[in-house]
């Protein structure tokens, strides 16, 4: 059983690897959600980077949790 069980579980964590990808939002979400972070921040320049960043963590962080 523990060969069974060894061999089982390279595959299971093959699994979590391929459906995180799943969940890596898209360009034009993650464009949209950044875009709504900068209003709210009252339109800064010089932010695009860190707009863009704290979107697309939001948007995996929303996809892993459903």
């Amino acid at each position: 059983m523990s060969q069974e069980q060894n061999a089982h579980d390279p595959g299971h964590h093959d699994h979590h690897a391929v459906e995180g990808h799943k969940h890596e939002p898209d360009e034009q979400a993650i464009r949209e959600r950044a875009h709504a972070i900068w209003v709210a921040e009252g339109m800064p320049e010089g932010r695009e980077v860190d707009h863009w960043m704290r979107a697309r963590l939001e948007l995996e962080h929303e996809a892993e949790h459903r």
